[in-house]
């Protein structure tokens, strides 16, 4: 036997008499020291002190009454009150779920015991090092996994006792599991006094934490510093509260592993409590009270599959993606990843035809770019591949839109991929870096596992428990001396840089991103309950959904300040100040032309779903910005005889094009503000007519300052306003510069920073100004190839959308779909099929309107709404 393995085998039997020979000294209530015993929410208790008496422990603390009768399906209770002191030395019983047993890559330290085994389980647990309750050490809250219809706090590789010799202050919690925790029904939605009902898992770790708050500072923990930590649905849970507003104010900091719902899979309540009146039905029950006075056996054997949190409205008022994207979430510090190995694939693996097949099933179009990242060569390859995929959908992507989000909202982020594959033997060889390997790394509890662990995996679990301390109470993973331990670099979206967790820890760049930013924009735009716009007789309609994903983005811009990149020439130093004193409307969205046509779409979306998500906040905002005061603000910019060509032309079109919107808007607000607006419109419209006869060319780049396009903006405008001068302006401009144009260079487009084709943009101009069959005949001089049917051009493709310039091309690929809409209107003979090529721009560009970085984000969104209205 080699020493490793006499290590190992001395510390399992020391852990396995601590378990079960009570290693630890009981402390009654004869013996009153500093934290013998601890007066909590309900009396006092004592607990135990580990082998060494440097660590407390407390087992079994009631946080909630029990959960049992007619509190079954109810929010978590008060705790009931005790007379003396209550002996807190074992684990109280863990969730009622079906008996725990050893399954494919999860030996029996990964689960519960066997016993006990109950519906009365709201108790935590307290480990802690601290010798006075005047210490203020960091705190971890510990909540496990088990798909929300098992696991408990109780399993040994959630022991806290060698964060506790860390300095952590680390608890663990109960929370109700399966049925019990997660049945909907419409009965328990209207008793429930906030017109919910299915959460009370979530519901009972709000109280566990609300405990903490109130008491943790007796075990000498810090209730102003504590951190929520969770692997798999525990991860999931911790996602679910930094999204929750019931858990505002709870923790500081975040620690996910392998697990957030960013795809938007949870049930709305109507959906949950359809599933919870079918089993009702088959539970042969007709009231909540026959439920309830089922025991709790025949419940769990009669009520399968109930088991996931819903979007009920009060503890999620919203699908969690929809939350963050709104900067609504807890603002909190996180540390996340997942694992190399972690795929599930069921059953036998796809040969690499049926492989391929499912991918275009499943993902259409975007299947050949997805095989490109999980390629099906041969049937190995197709194996490997279907496990990789299996991961990155599961838990990868999901932690990774979770990260990049967090990082956009300004939090420290940290991200690892855990690759260690623990020693194993027999069966367990094969899983490699498995799901909630990394948990016993994670919190030095290697010795609770049976397994032949090496020098390296003891180095490994000391400096990754290491770092989830230092976390904890700094929200840095990093030694805060500055050695001892591989440096962790920060998250940033941009570079995307993570900690490998290995043999040899070390931070690289994310190998895989791409492939992950791919499968959110095939799955996370596409989710079943949140369809933005859907495809039908061949075209895309936006829908209420998609109307409120859009709105998200300039909501969470227009009032910004900054990044703000300004056009203004400054006289003096004395005008040299923030953006919002001299751009009182338009100050937000990074620059003036986006902020306008931010509120433009706003307001297309108002007409067009007058209910749609936030409208309230929609029309409160357009009120705050479209002031008088604050348009008579703008209009001091245009007068200042150094910015005459501030925004000329392309911000002076969009503000048009809003003045516009507003006078088709049916509403006494859109009356209002078109009425504040007229008067910066008007001035804009005569700087037209001044500017456009002293021009000797046209601007035909694929930029902001393109001319054909502000003239068809601005034509739109004229004709809804009757500005007959403006029209005549524009008309003779765009004969001058654009009628003789022939053998337009077609294959030189698009332009490496082009949002706009300066072709297209020209002949969705022609067609307003010319008659029908003159615009035909002169269609087919400037772009002959766009009349034969085998016309194509394909969408521009963006290899980094951090880069301000290089997302220009989404914008390229919206602008072409919105540019052959209009042309195909008047070329009937190849409507089709320019149709068709500009339903290719919009398949390619739509899922990449929020890319997660700012510098596409502040501006496409309106770019996706004008191309799929002007349909």
């Amino acid at each position: 036997m080699s020493v490793i393995e006499k290590r190992v085998l001395v510390a399992s039997f020391a852990s396995l008499c601590f378990l079960v020979f009570g290693a630890f000294r009981y402390l009654g209530p004869e013996r009153v020291a500093a934290l013998d015993t601890v007066t909590v929410t309900g009396g006092t208790i004592s607990g135990g002190l580990n082998a060494s008496g440097k660590i407390h422990f407390f087992k079994g603390i009631p946080f909630a009454a029990p959960p049992v009768g007619a509190l079954r399906w109810k929010a978590p209770q008060p705790v009931q009150s005790w007379k003396g002191v209550r002996p807190c030395v074992a684990f109280g019983p863990s969730p009622m779920q079906d008996e725990p047993r050893p399954f494919s890559m999860w030996s029996e330290e990964f689960l519960i015991p066997k016993k006990p085994i109950s519906e009365d389980c709201l108790y935590l647990n307290v480990w802690t090092g601290a010798g006075s309750p005047k210490e203020k050490r960091p705190v971890i809250v510990w909540i496990y996994g088990g798909g929300f219809g098992s696991g408990g706090s109780a399993a040994p590789i959630y022991d806290g006792e060698a964060m506790a010799k860390k300095g952590i202050v680390f608890v663990s919690i109960n929370y109700r599991v399966g049925v019990f925790g997660f049945f909907a029904h419409p009965e328990l939605t209207k008793e429930s006094g906030h017109h919910a009902s299915g959460n009370y898992g979530l519901m009972d770790q709000v109280a566990g934490l609300k405990w903490v708050r109130q008491n943790i500072a007796a075990f000498g923990g810090d209730p102003g510093n504590v951190t929520i930590a969770g692997q798999s649905a525990g991860s999931m849970s911790v996602n679910c509260l930094v999204a929750s507003p019931l858990a505002k104010g709870l923790f500081r900091r975040a620690i996910g592993e392998s697990g957030a719902q960013f795809t938007n899979e949870n049930p709305t309540l109507q959906k949950a409590e359809e599933e919870g009146t079918t089993i009702m039905g088959a539970l042969k029950a007709s009231s909540l009270a026959d439920l309830r006075a089922l025991s709790a056996e025949d419940l769990l054997k009669g009520a399968q599959g109930q088991r996931r949190p819903t979007i009920d409205g009060y503890v999620l008022p919203d699908a969690i993606v929809n939350i963050f994207n709104q900067g609504k979430e807890n603002k909190a510090d996180l540390l996340t990843g997942w694992n190399e190995d972690e795929g599930f694939v069921f059953g036998p693996a796809k040969n690499a035809v049926d492989f391929t097949k499912e991918m275009s099933e499943k993902f259409g179009s975007g299947a050949p770019a997805l095989l490109h990242f999980y390629p099906a060569g041969d049937d190995a390859e197709a194996a490997v591949s279907q496990l990789k995929l299996s991961r990155d959908m599961t838990f990868g992507m999901q932690n990774y839109v979770w990260a990049n989000i967090q990082a956009r909202h300004g939090g420290n982020v940290y991200v690892y991929r855990f690759a260690r594959k623990p020693p194993a033997t027999g069966e367990y060889i094969k899983y490699g870096a498995f799901h909630t390997a990394e948990v016993p790394y994670a919190y030095d509890n290697l010795a609770f596992v049976n397994r032949p662990w090496e020098p390296l995996d003891h180095e490994l679990a000391t400096e990754m428990s290491s770092y989830w301390a230092n976390f904890a109470a700094t929200g840095n993973p990093n030694d805060p001396t500055g050695s001892g331990l591989p440096v962790w670099g920060k998250y940033t979206v941009k570079d995307k840089p993570i900690m490998v967790l290995d043999k040899d820890p070390k931070t690289v760049p994310l190998p895989d991103g791409a492939a992950l930013d791919l499968l959110f924009r095939l799955l996370g735009d596409n989710a079943p309950e949140k369809r933005q716009f859907e495809l039908k007789n061949g075209k895309y309609q936006l829908t209420p959904e998609g109307a409120g994903h859009f709105a998200d983005l300039p909501l969470r811009c227009m009032q910004r300040e900054f990044p703000y990149k300004t056009g203004i020439a400054f006289p003096d130093s004395s005008l040299a100040v923030k953006p919002k004193e001299y751009h009182p409307a338009f100050y937000g969205c990074f620059d003036w032309h986006s902020s306008v046509h931010g509120h433009w779409m706003l307001v297309r979306l108002l007409k067009l779903f007058p209910a749609m998500p936030r409208s309230a906040e929609i029309r409160q905002r357009l009120s705050e910005n479209l002031s008088a005061e604050n348009i008579q603000g703008e209009m001091k910019v245009f007068a200042m005889k150094d910015n005459l060509s501030f925004e000329r032309t392309y911000g002076w079109a969009w503000l048009l094009q809003l003045e516009s919107e507003l006078l088709q808007w049916d509403d006494p607000l859109g009356r209002k503000l078109s009425s504040n607006v007229a008067p910066l419109a008007k001035q804009l419209s005569g700087m037209f007519i001044d500017y456009l006869p002293k021009m000797n060319y046209p601007v035909r780049v694929g930029e902001h300052t393109n001319l054909a396009f502000a003239l068809r903006l601005a034509w739109d405008y004229a004709v809804q306003v009757r500005d007959e001068p403006l029209k005549g302006s524009i008309r003779k401009t765009a004969l001058r510069f654009y009628q003789h144009d022939i053998n337009y260079p077609f294959s030189w487009e698009p332009g490496g920073n082009d949002f706009l084709s300066p072709a297209l943009e020209e002949a969705d101009l022609m067609w307003r100004i010319l008659p029908d069959t003159t615009y035909q005949l002169w269609v087919r001089r400037f772009l002959p190839a766009m009349s034969r049917k085998d016309f194509s051009i394909e969408p521009g493709q963006v290899k980094d959308r951090t880069d301000g310039k290089l997302v220009h091309l989404d914008g390229l690929n919206l602008s072409r779909a919105w540019d052959l809409y209009g042309i195909a209107r008047h070329l009937p003979a190849n409507r089709s099929r320019l149709y068709a090529i500009a339903n290719k721009h919009l398949t390619e560009a739509l899922p990449n309107v929020a890319s997660g970085d700012y510098m596409g984000e502040h501006w496409l969104a309106s770019f996706a709404v004008y191309a799929l209205t002007m349909q």
